[in-house]
């Protein structure tokens, strides 16, 4: 848990002075920093079969990672991401030296949409003139795919 000890950035788009908007900025001060959860955790396990009679074994990893909602920016509604989880999923085959690796992967299984930021921004505008710019990664939608690997 982060909290600003005393500062007073400029108002975001929009901000009334019911809204805590004074002579263009807003005191902040006791409020979590921008883009840090509350709450963040991962939980993952592994888990390998040995083959007998076979040159590869079996791999299988999950994980589900969850991150509690954030700002994006001090104390504006409109920057604020909901907290989501994530869970990827992996299965493979490995050679019993380890050199060589084919895996299949889910990522994003449950298919959860977010974003990395909202920002106040001009490609887009609202009625207030003042729009928001969002910043999307590929891990916010849903991939599957084969990965190949070779150690030297």
């Amino acid at each position: 848990d982060t909290r600003v000890e005393d500062f007073s950035p400029a108002c975001y788009p929009g901000q009334t002075a019911a809204l805590g908007c004074v002579g263009g900025r807003q005191d902040v001060s006791g409020s979590g920093l921008p883009n840090a959860p509350m709450w963040s955790y991962t939980l993952s396990g592994r888990y390998n079969r040995e083959l007998e009679n076979a040159p590869f074994d079996l791999t299988a990893d999950v994980s589900y990672s969850y991150r509690s909602s954030v700002f994006f920016t001090y104390s504006d509604p409109n920057a604020v991401q909901p907290g989501y989880g994530l869970l990827n999923l992996n299965l493979g085959l490995q050679s019993k030296d380890g050199r060589y690796q084919v895996t299949a992967f889910a990522r994003n299984l449950l298919d959860k949409q977010f974003v990395s930021g909202i920002v106040p921004g001009f490609l887009d505008t609202n009625a207030t003139g003042a729009g928001y710019t969002q910043t999307i990664t590929q891990d916010a939608f849903q991939r599957f795919g084969v990965e190949a690997r070779v150690s030297f």
